[in-house]
């Protein structure tokens, strides 16, 4: 089942694509955060993780496709094209999000989905990988 967080109020402001802090991303009204948990397949729960989408284009919609093909989970945040808000990997605070918790709870392996936004020579580069480098 589809999970999507309410709106939070009391965005702050920042500057375009510069660092602001997790909570102040998701508090912004055009901001949507889903999540999807899928049933373990053969004792092991998958996830595919995209937190820079709409950033990073195209990584949320990869992870959603990879995990529907997968049967595997999925956790996403997506911003406007033109909101441009970077918040680093290492900062995304599983106690400012709920769904975000509940995903990590969920998982026992999470494929983490990232893109380069601005380098014209890699503007069609798709990294994937996570903490386990024997997986990656």
């Amino acid at each position: 089942m589809l999970h999507s967080a309410p709106r939070r109020p009391g965005f702050g402001t920042t500057g375009y694509r510069r660092p602001v802090a997790f909570a102040d991303l998701l508090a912004h009204p055009d901001v949507v955060e889903e999540q999807v948990l899928a049933p373990p397949r053969r004792g092991l729960a998958v996830g595919f993780l995209a937190l820079h989408g709409g950033l990073e284009p195209a990584t949320a919609e990869i992870a959603i496709a990879a995990a529907r093909r997968s049967g595997a989970s999925w956790y996403v945040i997506v911003q406007p094209d033109d909101l441009k808000r970077h918040v680093p990997s290492h900062e995304h605070d599983p106690a400012e999000a709920p769904l975000l918790a509940a995903f990590l709870e969920h998982v026992d392996v999470v494929i983490s989905v990232h893109g380069y936004w601005g380098h014209d020579e890699l503007h069609a580069a798709l990294l994937v990988g996570g903490c386990d480098r024997a997986l990656a």
